[in-house]
């Protein structure tokens, strides 16, 4: 788990040069486009940079400079910058494949011998790291790509006798190929750095998918094409034509009616079985359409991978006029389509000028979801963002098209990706962030569920969402505020926090009017939510989707110390660790003077820092990997908590990785029979006591240990949640 940055202001050279290397690419584009950075200032958004750049962490102050930059539409130039034409130092040396290489990229021409040079020696700069192979199809040139292989080392060049179009060509040198992946690409293009991997990536992790396509985008650094859509009649359209390349809808992955032939990736098992393009589209126009749909039709499925950006010269290969050349062949070969494919047509798609949201997808079995949160999870960083993460990644999983909406409506790096790729449109950026309203009232009568979390997000975006759809609104709090302000209050006597807990409580209870379903992860937080509200459907589902607890060695010698995980962010974490170093650690080490405390943790206070010593000792920002080294050379995991709700991740955390846990009633509060597989202990000389027993008892230890395991397969399982949310969503029928 690697954990959030401290509040702290750095005042390291390190830092100073992380905030210059920010600032760059924003004074750059305020100097490209001074119009647009005169109409943007002010003195309250100079004074908003300034806190950005010096009083918030380093992973603030890139989310916040992001959105600077989302606010001028500067990507043209930089696309024209980095598809700039050049020298090309020939000959061009491409890597020697392998007998097998993964993929085979087969590059169609017909004349145009520079087009061609330029097209290859981006593929040789852009395509590093993969095993493929590079075949020329010279389909009758007769200009200088007659002596291209002067050009070009370590790629094969299949000509054709006479010109035969663009069909024939791809399917002659295609038969040639010897790559599992085959990748056709247009002579007129440029492909983008790492477009070959974003390719791959999907097809090598799902078997089921057949063809996947890039991002299309043209020279001015516009989009052409983010997938297609073919209407009922049979016309077919280039989603996102002219649009901006940086809005969500066009920068996730999602199924497609078809990717445009310009670049296509197909596995060469499928090709063979489909027989290649259909020759009654020859000579062109159509083809990549009907393999789509030929691909469809023998149960794979055909995406589009924005992460793979290749920039399209469209028209240099068969010219823009609909009339003379080779694009008099489009309107003829689209009466040949829709005549072959009018059954499905007829059945799965909508009649021209439908709704493109819609149109862009293809249909879900089960309907749409809008997850709203107060960011991207962190799935890494908190036991919040990780069951978010990981129910989102499962709705996608049975079926659900899930949209997503962070209130910061920030680009989290790393994050935001991680949800695209899955299959999720993310809102994201300054357009979202003002017209997050306007998107709702032209989806919202496509939205089936909405999926909100935490009272004060949820409260937000509940009446409009109730205006603008008929969702059947299910809301998990992660836990009750209220109760655990009024615990934190009765424990330090506090006034303030009696107001506190006093206006969480009316806002839950405001929400828990107005949703359809209530969840919960703890079953003692059901019984208090039904004790208000007896009428309501509250159910208590799994904080987690695992596949089950992480293998572990049973070495109990070989472990030693102890073990604390939290966020300092978090009120309750806080207190239990000063609670637990100054109170019981002491006592502990009584009877076990070589005992040690390891923390890890997020947004590490001065005041944790300060309970470091010889007996404890602090892990910041810790990968998953040294986490996960903590968690194998620890012996007992300690979860000290005061007050609190809900159920504690830490402690799943702990189990999940089949380390016993020492707690006490308000951690172990919610989990089913908790005393069969964690040690409870209340106040500090019993917690003490009941960890030096563990601590020294293999058996015990070991019998702790299994009992965790069991419980946690047991209440964490995936079918578990399928049985509790298949009430309330319709779920498709694919496992857990």
């Amino acid at each position: 788990m690697t954990h959030d940055a401290g509040d702290d202001i750095d005042q390291s050279g390190a830092d100073v040069v992380s905030r210059w290397q920010l600032l760059a690419p924003l004074l750059t584009a305020a100097l490209r486009h001074p119009r647009q950075t005169l109409g943007l200032l002010s003195v309250a958004r100079l004074k908003n940079l300034y806190v950005t750049l010096f009083r918030q962490p380093a992973e603030t102050r890139e989310c916040i400079v992001n959105y600077y930059l989302d606010l001028y539409d500067a990507s043209a130039g930089d696309v024209e910058a980095s598809t700039a034409d050049g020298p090309i130092e020939l000959p061009l040396r491409f890597p020697p494949p392998s007998d097998r290489p993964t993929v085979s990229i087969v590059v169609p021409a017909h004349n145009h011998y520079q087009t061609t040079l330029d097209c290859l020696e981006a593929v040789l700069k852009n395509s590093a790291g993969i095993d493929y192979e590079v075949i020329i199809a010279d389909d009758a040139s007769t200009d200088a790509t007659i002596d291209i292989e002067r050009a070009v080392v370590n790629a094969r060049v299949v000509r054709n006798p006479t010109n035969a179009g663009f069909l024939h060509t791809c399917n002659r040198a295609c038969a040639t190929a010897g790559g599992r992946w085959l990748v056709l690409l247009n002579n007129d293009t440029r492909v983008a750095e790492g477009w070959l991997a974003g390719l791959l990536e999907l097809g090598e992790r799902h078997p089921d998918i057949g063809i996947v396509g890039p991002r299309l985008i043209y020279p001015n650094g516009r989009q052409q094409e983010a997938g297609g859509i073919v209407w009922r009649d049979g016309s077919a359209w280039n989603y996102g034509r002219g649009g901006d390349p940086r809005r969500a809808e066009y920068d996730y992955v999602r199924d497609v009616d078809y990717v445009s032939g310009a670049c296509l990736c197909v596995r060469a098992e499928l090709w063979r079985r489909i027989g290649g393009f259909d020759a009654r589209y020859a000579p062109a126009y159509y083809e990549d359409v009907d393999l789509a749909f030929s691909a469809r039709a023998l149960g794979f499925r055909v995406l589009y991978q924005p992460r793979s950006v290749v920039v399209h010269l469209e028209g240099i290969s068969h010219g823009k006029d609909p009339v003379v050349g080779i694009k008099r062949y489009q309107a003829r070969n689209r009466d040949v389509f829709a005549g072959k494919w009018r059954a499905v047509l007829e059945r799965a798609h909508l009649p021209p000028g439908g709704p493109l949201h819609v149109a862009r997808e293809r249909p879900s079995k089960v309907g749409t979801m809008l997850v709203v949160d107060h960011r991207i999870p962190r799935q890494d960083r908190d036991a919040g963002s990780r069951s978010t993460f990981q129910y989102v990644k499962w709705f996608v999983e049975r079926g659900l098209r899930v949209k997503f909406i962070g209130d910061d409506f920030l680009r989290h790096a790393g994050y935001t990706d991680s949800l695209q790729q899955l299959g999720v449109e993310v809102l994201h950026g300054a357009w979202y962030r003002r017209n997050w309203l306007d998107w709702l009232r032209e989806q919202g009568p496509d939205i089936d569920y909405a999926y909100l979390h935490r009272p004060q997000i949820a409260s937000k975006y509940l009446g409009a969402i109730r205006k603008f759809s008929r969702a059947k609104v299910l809301y998990f709090g992660h836990d009750l505020h209220f109760l655990r302000a009024t615990r934190q209050a009765e424990l330090q006597g506090s006034h303030r926090l009696d107001a506190e807990a006093a206006r969480w409580r009316a806002l839950e209870f405001e929400l828990f009017e107005g949703c359809d379903v209530i969840y919960t992860a703890s079953d003692a937080e059901a019984r208090e939510i039904r004790r208000h509200f007896p009428a309501s459907v509250v159910r208590t589902i799994p904080l987690y989707l695992t596949d089950g607890v992480a293998k572990a060695d049973d070495d109990f010698d070989g472990r030693h110390g102890l073990l604390f995980v939290g966020g300092f962010g978090h009120p309750p974490n806080v207190d239990a660790l000063e609670w637990f170093v100054r109170e019981i650690l002491p006592l502990v080490r009584r009877s076990l003077p070589d005992c040690t405390l390891r923390v890890a943790g997020s947004n590490i206070t001065e005041g944790v820092r300060r309970l470091a010593g010889s007996a404890a000792s602090i892990h910041e920002n810790v990968s998953d990997a040294e986490l996960e080294g903590l968690y194998r050379r620890s012996r007992l995991a300690v979860v000290p908590l005061r007050f609190g709700a809900g159920i504690k991740g830490k402690i799943l955390e702990a189990m999940q990785w089949q380390l016993p846990v020492v707690t006490t009633p308000i951690g172990a509060e919610g989990l089913p029979d908790a005393e069969n597989y964690l040690a409870i202990a209340d106040g500090a000389d019993a917690f003490a006591q009941r960890l030096t027993a563990l601590y020294r008892s293999h058996p015990d230890w070991l019998r702790q240990r299994e009992q965790g395991r069991l419980a946690f397969n047991r209440c964490f399982d995936k079918r578990r949640a399928a049985e509790i949310l298949g009430q309330d969503i319709v779920l498709a029928d694919c496992g857990a």
